[in-house]
């Protein structure tokens, strides 16, 4: 008899394959694709908007999240602005992580914004952010 041992979503040994869009970010063309491979260790991912600085993780045995790390939008001098889910005015978006066949699946769609207005001549510019995540072999 042999047993099959599912790894946890946010086991340390899967690393998590990530495609997404950016659209509409401010300064950027109006839609922006991005791909990469992170892992616990390694969670940044650059996503070739240089306003953005966003981290991926699993953070529980379930979940998967997108993580907006603080940046400078608008120069140095200004100081960092962490961009914001427009749906819940967090910086961490966690999204249920689906087993099937061994791999996990993680995929949202949302809104985000600057809450630093004082970048964009007072306004609270939104942008949309699309992601799809899958792990490595689960099991």
């Amino acid at each position: 008899m042999s047993t099959s041992t599912t790894l946890a979503a946010n086991d340390a040994t899967l690393s998590w394959t990530v495609s997404g869009t950016l659209s509409n970010v401010p300064g950027y063309p109006s839609t922006v694709n991005f791909h990469c491979v992170v892992t616990s260790g390694a969670p940044y991912c650059d996503v070739g908007v240089g306003s953005l600085n966003i981290t991926f993780s699993a953070p529980d045995a379930t979940h998967f999240a997108l993580v907006f790390q603080p940046a400078y939008v608008c120069g140095t001098t200004a100081g960092t602005c962490t961009p914001l889910n427009a749906g819940t005015n967090s910086d961490t978006t966690s999204v249920s992580a689906t087993l099937s066949n061994c791999v996990y699946t993680a995929t949202d769609t949302f809104n985000a914004y600057f809450p630093c207005s004082q970048c964009f001549g007072g306004e609270k510019p939104l942008f949309g952010v699309t992601f799809t995540a899958t792990s490595s072999a689960a099991c």
